[in-house]
C-alpha cells in the first residue's frame, strides 16, 4: 500500500480521517506550527511524573530526528540541518528542548537521545 492511499473510507469520522491524512502527510504536519507545538505541549504537560516526562521527551525527539535525517554530532547543538525541511525538523527539536526540558535535565536527555540514535 502506497503512503498516500486511505484505509479509512468517507464513512469514517472526520477526525479519524484527519489524523490519517497527517499520518500519510507527516512533514505538513511537522511544518505547521499551529498543530504540531499545541500538540506536542498538550501532551508534555498531560504527564505528571517527571521520568515519564523524560522518557517520553526523549521517545520524541529520537523520532523528529529519526524522521528528519538530521545527523546529529557529538556535540548537540554543533548538528546542523542540509535543508529547509530539516531546519523546520530542528527548530522543532530545539523547542521541545528549551521549553519542555528544564536545564537540570537537558544534559540528560540529550545524552539519552544520542545513545538512543547510536543503537538504531
Amino acid at each position: 500500500m502506497s503512503r498516500k492511499q486511505t484505509r479509512t473510507t468517507d464513512t469514517a469520522r472526520k477526525m479519524v480521517q484527519d489524523i490519517e491524512y497527517f499520518l500519510n502527510n507527516i512533514d505538513e504536519y511537522i511544518s505547521d506550527n499551529r498543530k504540531v507545538k499545541p500538540d506536542i505541549t498538550n501532551v508534555i504537560n498531560s504527564i505528571d511524573e517527571i521520568q515519564k516526562k523524560i522518557s517520553y521527551v526523549v521517545r520524541l525527539l529520537v523520532s523528529l530526528v529519526s524522521h528528519s535525517e538530521i545527523v546529529i554530532k557529538k556535540k548537540f547543538y554543533d548538528s546542523t540541518p542540509n535543508s529547509k525541511l530539516q531546519n523546520t525538523y530542528w527548530n522543532l527539536i530545539n523547542l521541545v528542548i528549551d521549553k519542555h526540558v528544564s536545564e537540570d535535565h537537558r544534559d540528560s536527555v540529550i545524552n539519552q537521545l544520542q545513545k538512543t540514535l547510536k543503537e538504531l
